[in-house]
């Protein structure tokens, strides 16, 4: 092949990737723009109709804390929607190669990948447990911290510094006991996927070496197998920690619901007894 023709192949090889990552890149900033503004928009919208009682019975730090979450549901759905269709994707022509080498070996992969895939999500469900506990305490960590900070003349005052001290390394304690029991869980249990990970070359190289016994298997499709299986198992993760994301990201939501959805909580509650905001507050 000529010189130039094959500078010519690699020079339209990097111009396609770098306009399908130029693609890729532009989109994600559309849409974190338009994201940020809406969601943002609407929040503060709905937060300033509502009543003056709902100002009454919630601190300002957790009225902030709950505007910041926004940064964390953008990171999710530009970084992880995109990675979680390229992933599927790839993860298909995985398992149509796997299916090609060994149909009996594809069949165990697939049994240890579901495996691996159920504790993972079993692990997020309580992994998410803790966060929902975690989120909770950081909001009053941030509650308390905003409280002293705006009324600081009256703590000075009343000499009052060691009262809030206490209150905040109570809560601050709280928090950090959850958080601990949440990593004591993941590394008791958060570890058994990546164990089983681990073993599975080792697996298939011992069933795959009686199956070239047996005349059932050559041995350069025991080793393409073996590496197709390594390169499988990070779409998988990749999408299991997506799974994961978006569980965070349903709580996150969850905490901005009350916000964005108070209208129509109030106009229901009009429905019933016209005094929706006292049931809502």
């Amino acid at each position: 092949i000529p010189t130039y023709v094959l500078l010519l192949i690699l020079t339209s090889f990097f111009s396609v990737l770098y306009v399908v990552q130029y693609l890729k890149s532009s989109v994600v900033a559309e849409f974190q723009y338009e994201f940020d503004f809406k969601l943002m928009f609407s929040y503060i919208d709905k937060l300033f109709s509502m009543p003056l009682m709902y100002f009454s019975n919630r601190s300002t730090g957790e009225l902030v804390f709950r505007a910041n979450l926004n940064i964390y549901i953008r990171q999710i759905l530009s970084q992880k929607v995109i990675t979680t269709l390229i992933d599927s994707l790839f993860l298909g022509i995985y398992l149509f190669l796997m299916v090609n080498y060994s149909i009996l070996l594809t069949i165990i992969a697939l049994v240890l990948i579901s495996l691996i895939a159920f504790l993972s999500i079993i692990n997020s469900h309580t992994i998410k447990r803790f966060v929902d506990k975690e989120i909770m305490e950081q909001g009053n960590v941030q509650r308390i911290i905003t409280e002293a900070i705006e009324g600081i003349e009256t703590i000075k005052s009343a000499n009052a510094e060691k009262s809030f001290l206490l209150n905040w390394k109570n809560m601050f304690t709280s928090q950090l006991l959850i958080t601990k029991n949440k990593n004591r869980y993941i590394a008791i249990f958060g570890i058994l996927p990546e164990i089983i990970q681990s073993v599975m070359p080792a697996l298939f190289l011992i069933i795959g070496i009686k199956l070239i016994i047996n005349n059932s298997l050559s041995l350069g499709s025991l080793i393409g197998f073996v590496s197709i299986v390594t390169m499988v198992m990070k779409p998988i993760l990749s999408l299991v920690s997506s799974y994961n994301d978006f569980l965070l990201l349903n709580v996150y939501f969850q905490k901005l619901s009350e916000v964005l959805t108070y209208e129509e909580k109030n106009d229901f509650n009009n429905k019933k007894g016209n005094v929706g905001k006292e049931e809502f507050i």
